[in-house]
Order: structure tokens, then C-alpha cells, then sequence
């Protein structure tokens, strides 16, 4: 926080932070440094050869009229992204300045793991590469998938989980999973309905699915390690 004061970071409330493989000069960073300030309270920007950082801040305008200041700060993230001519991986929003560190590791390891998924939007959130992340070793998207996918998934109760990852062993097939289960195909859709509702990911769809199966995953080798 204090090298960010020095830096001339002024303000207060959530941040996030940007990773780039982008080309931008001395001019353009100060003309993105100067519109973040429009979008965000606070912008800074370092730019060493191809290596863009940016990191975003404070009680955004947008947050006064609609929506939270997370969901503001996160938004103007997303349009300065965009305004980059390279692949661009956006952090977490985090609540203060303090915490800019980890929103700037999340996206610098979501940059490193990038190549690993081609169909990747661009900007794209480093949440959206936690498999990618979770093979490269990144023990922030190890804390992530237990914070996001499977701490929620394991407290709606052992019959979702278990649902779920029968679907996935068994190649995504209701009926098989239904006789596996020994319950009837609906109560399955019903269950994995509910899995998308409470945690975001979607086990019949083919990135979501990979993504709960490495959550499930890795959660069992959380729970063997506490044994």
C-alpha cells in the first residue's frame, strides 16, 4: 500500500489488477493511464518491453449510479483490457490496495497459463483459466477452486457432489448416471441444475465440466491431506 501511495495511489476500495502481452509506448500508457482515472479512481501502469501491468482502483464512478463498487471496478478493468492490442488477463477484484499483490499473481499466472487454452476470450479472467493454472502448479487457483467451485459444492450436501461426479466418469450421460445412482434421470438434471445455480459452473457443458471434475479433484486430495 505504500509503494502504491508513492506511485500516487489516492483512494480506497476495491482493486484489480491486469496482466498484458501488449505493445504500448510511453505516450500510450499515460493516454491509458489518463482514461483508467476516468473509469476507476486509480490507475497504474508499468510496461517493461511487451509486459504490461495495470492496476485499477478506488470508488469508481460507474459504482454511484448502479451496481457495487466490486462490480464497477471489475467493468472499468474490463474496457481498459480491451483497449490493449495483446492478450490480456484480468485478477480477481480484491477489497483494497493491500491486497493488489494477489488480484496481480492470479493474473500474471492466468497470462503464463494462457497458451493452454486456445479458445480463450481476450480479455479473459484469470478464474476462467483455473485449469490451466491448476496444472501449472499456481497455488492461488488451488485455494480459488476450493474457495469457488468446491467449498459450495461440498455444502450442498454429498448426494450433488457425488451426482456430479458420476456424470463426469461416466462421459456425461444422464441415464448412465441415473443407474449408476440408482435414482431416476430427472432427479440427476435436477441435481446438476442446481450445481450451475450454486456454484456458476455447469457440469453438461464441456469447459465448465473440466473445470468441477479438477475441483473435485483436488478437494480429495485437500481432505487425504488433513487425514
Amino acid at each position: 500500500a505504500s509503494r502504491a501511495g508513492s506511485a500516487g495511489w489516492s483512494g480506497n476500495g476495491p482493486v484489480v489488477a491486469i496482466a498484458a502481452r501488449a505493445s504500448l509506448d510511453a505516450i500510450a500508457a499515460s493516454r491509458l493511464r489518463h482514461e483508467g482515472r476516468q473509469h476507476a479512481h486509480d490507475c497504474l501502469v508499468s510496461v517493461r518491453g511487451d509486459s504490461v501491468i495495470i492496476v485499477l482502483g478506488g470508488q469508481p464512478e460507474a459504482a454511484q449510479s448502479s451496481g457495487s463498487p466490486d462490480q464497477a471496478v471489475d467493468a472499468a478493468a474490463a474496457l481498459i483490457a480491451r483497449r490493449l492490442d495483446g492478450a490480456a488477463v484480468l485478477g480477481p477484484v480484491v477489497s483494497a490496495v493491500s491486497q493488489a499483490g494477489r488480484s496481480l499473481r492470479s493474473a500474471l499466472a492466468g497470462l503464463r497459463a494462457l497458451p493452454g487454452w486456445i479458445q480463450a476470450p481476450n480479455p479473459v479472467r484469470a478464474d476462467d483459466l483455473l485449469p490451466e493454472r491448476l496444472l501449472l502448479g499456481d497455488e492461488l487457483a488451488t485455494e480459488r477452486v476450493e474457495t469457488l467451485v468446491h467449498e459450495p459444492l461440498r455444502a450442498m450436501g454429498e448426494p450433488f457432489e457425488e451426482t456430479v461426479a458420476t456424470y463426469l466418469a461416466l462421459g456425461r450421460s444422464l441415464e448412465a448416471t441415473a443407474r449408476e445412482l440408482f435414482v431416476h434421470a430427472n432427479t440427476v438434471r435436477y441435481r446438476l441444475g442446481r450445481v450451475s445455480e450454486v456454484t456458476g459452473w455447469d457440469a453438461t457443458d464441456a469447459r465448465d465440466s473440466l473445470v468441477l471434475h479438477l475441483a473435485i479433484i483436488a478437494g480429495r486430495l485437500h481432505e487425504g491431506d488433513q487425514r
